[in-house]
């Protein structure tokens, strides 16, 4: 009898597996890698069954002008008033695929431009794991101020945010086919390990002067609050890219991914079920400098449903705008029956964070 059991208990293990996915390896390439990469993505949905693209590996570059354009309205960016243009600028596009993994342990995905790292829409049972995500050029540049008078201050630009000092001595920041100057700001705090909305220091009718290469020196023509000691982080006040969009698609899985960049927004989850987020860490290089992972909320779930689980990530930012759920209410359309189920576990530097909504 016992030997019975056994050989059904070993059939029933044998049958519950599924077919082994095809692997598909994918070598570093040289330059724009961003048409390539969607073009291997492409060809996993003509595939039937499962799928692992594994990128080697070595650092991917992708364009925001070589991305897959998509005209998407997302929760929580911008609204018609603010910005007209609603096209995201995909770099990996998933659509109506299932069973698809992208895995990438010691491989770089370095975004050039302002886009949009990932979208996975109309899709199940999609897995993105072991990546890196960074950018060429951070669209949220960053300064420290090391000294201040009355109605001035010192700063120190980090070396990956790139500036243009005009005729009339207004500072402008510029990336890869972007550029702004005054926008919005926050300060990050080394004592606290805070950061806090504030003013920006390139406000209007401020007046820079580069006293080297890096270092600038903003008067103003009244007095200031900015403190020395403090990291500066600033961006345009537009949220026109995510860093990941999730939409119309089930039991999708982001694990071991670390998010050095998210840009201006992070990764939004809309109309979604069944999320998991693991082992993820939400924070710049640790040899960068860089003190700002993204400006604004690391995750976002907006009418969502199902389970939801972000467990065993690490965020630098001692914020609660790390993670927010959304349930927004159309006029005339009910809440959708099902409810949301959410477990949250954020590693901060501060000690461990339980949170369930």
């Amino acid at each position: 009898m016992k030997a019975y059991f056994s050989t059904i208990l070993l059939c029933a293990l044998v049958c519950s597996c599924g077919p082994e996915p095809k692997i598909v390896k994918v070598e570093p390439i040289e330059g724009d890698a961003t048409q390539t990469l969607q073009s291997i993505i492409d060809q996993a949905a003509r595939h039937d069954g499962p799928v692992e693209i594994r990128l080697q590996p070595g650092v991917y570059n992708v364009y925001a002008e070589s991305a897959t354009p998509l005209h998407r309205h997302i929760s929580n960016t911008t609204s018609e008033s603010e910005n007209p243009d609603h096209t995201k600028r995909v770099a990996l596009w998933l659509n109506e695929l299932s069973d698809v993994t992208i895995s990438g342990e010691g491989a770089t995905l370095l975004t050039h431009g302002e886009l949009t790292p990932f979208a996975i829409e109309n899709c199940n049972g999609i897995t993105i794991s072991g990546l890196t995500i960074d950018a060429a050029d951070p669209s949220v540049p960053e300064m420290t101020v090391i000294n201040t008078d009355e109605r001035s201050i010192t700063a120190r630009v980090h070396p990956s945010s790139q500036y243009e000092i005009a005729a009339d001595s207004t500072l402008h920041w510029v990336g890869h086919n972007w550029d702004f100057c005054h926008g919005i700001a926050q300060s990050y705090d080394p004592q606290t390990g805070q950061t806090l909305r504030c003013a920006t220091p390139i406000a209007p009718g401020s007046k820079a002067v580069e006293i080297e290469s890096g270092l600038v020196k903003i008067s103003y023509p009244e007095a200031h609050q900015f403190h020395e000691g403090l990291t500066h982080q600033m961006r345009h006040s537009i949220r026109n890219q995510v860093c990941g969009f999730i939409s119309l698609s089930q039991d999708i899985t982001l694990e071991d991914i670390k998010f050095q960049f998210l840009g201006n927004f992070g990764v939004v989850s809309q109309n979604s079920s069944d999320i998991q987020v693991t082992n993820c860490r939400f924070a710049p290089a640790e040899d960068s400098g860089r003190t700002c992972a993204g400006f604004a909320d690391f995750l976002q779930f907006s009418g969502c449903r199902g389970k939801i689980a972000v467990n065993g990530c690490y965020s630098r930012r001692i914020s609660p705008s790390c993670l927010q759920p959304h349930h927004p209410q159309q006029p005339n359309h009910r809440p959708h029956p099902l409810p949301l189920l959410l477990h949250l576990l954020l590693i901060h530097q501060l000690p461990i964070i339980n949170q369930s909504f």
